[in-house]
């Protein structure tokens, strides 16, 4: 008999988001390397940044207002980063995610029982019930659980972690919301970091194996408000080794005295605190900004007061 845990406790994170875990050997909280930060070495960000530049033009078609404020901004920087990202939000850049995000939250509500199918709002009320058609028969084992990978220092929460029906080993289970058109690579090395980890107890910082299958993982496809959900099964086998490639260029990285990117040069040719404020407005605005970037800075900071 499987029993489902009770909604795990929030972790305490740092300034950048990053969770902090208390070490297996004891000893005081560090700050781990959130998976999809540790993975990003490899990911390639070609179209999301397209996606990225036709959002802010569609949103100053949408914006008089502000193709008048670009203008009038051209000389700054800051301001055009602040209109770029209003541009996309007038685009619904975030419409998306926040749907998605309240999509995952239903989902998460009815699989606890905290949540009936008759609460979800009309407009998700399919999608929720086409989710329940695709995962009738697993038994979950854990949601959104915090799990720990000690020796790359990575933490992360997969969305579920059960057991289908006729089946004795678990499967890491991931809700997808959005496109899948990129970004698949990504997604087997998160979910194999995943099967790869260990359940972490946020109170006690106590770690507890549990026996995942290391070959495939299952992904829901939940576009929302389509009323429809696609598992798609995923090789983590095969993320797992892009994994071990992403340790290997991070180490690298660490290592090495050159730049690897432009936001490292502007870094390092930063001449005040505004500047590395701005590299950091701009790599963020591409979602490009990352937790070495995030060290080199701080360290770029020191140096200059």
């Amino acid at each position: 008999m499987i029993t489902l845990d009770s909604a795990p406790e929030q972790v305490r994170r740092d300034r950048f988001g990053r969770p902090y875990i208390r070490p297996a050997e004891g000893g005081k909280e560090r700050a781990y390397t959130r998976c999809t930060t540790y993975i990003g070495c490899l990911e390639d960000k070609f179209n999301l940044q397209l996606w990225k530049q036709r959002q802010v033009a569609v949103g100053l078609s949408m914006r008089p207002d502000l193709v008048m404020s670009v203008a009038a901004h051209s000389d700054s920087r800051a301001d055009l980063d602040r209109l770029c990202r209003e541009a996309a939000e007038a685009a619904g850049s975030s419409a998306a995610a926040t749907t998605g995000t309240a999509l995952h939250r239903m989902c998460e509500r009815v699989d606890r029982g905290e949540l009936a199918l008759g609460d979800v709002p009309g407009p998700y009320r399919d999608d929720v019930a086409a989710y329940r058609v695709a995962t009738a028969g697993i038994q979950w084992i854990h949601i959104e659980q915090m799990m720990v990978h000690d020796g790359l220092g990575v933490a992360g929460t997969p969305d579920r972690i059960g057991v289908l029906a006729d089946d004795v080993q678990a499967k890491v289970v991931d809700i997808k919301t959005g496109s899948l058109s990129y970004g698949v690579a990504e997604i087997e090395m998160q979910l194999a970091v995943y099967a790869n980890s260990v359940v972490y107890d946020v109170a006690t910082g106590a770690r507890t194996p549990v026996d995942v299958d290391l070959t495939e993982a299952l992904v829901i496809h939940l576009p929302a408000g389509t009323g429809l959900a696609v598992p798609l099964w995923i090789d983590i086998a095969a993320g797992w080794e892009s994994v071990q490639l992403a340790a290997k260029v991070r180490e690298w990285r660490r290592g090495k005295h050159t730049p690897t990117s432009a936001w490292e040069i502007a870094i390092r040719g930063a001449q005040s605190a505004d500047d590395l404020a701005a590299v950091w407005r701009y790599a963020d605005t591409f979602g490009e900004w990352t937790d070495e970037l995030t060290a080199l800075a701080r360290e770029r900071k020191a140096a200059l007061s």
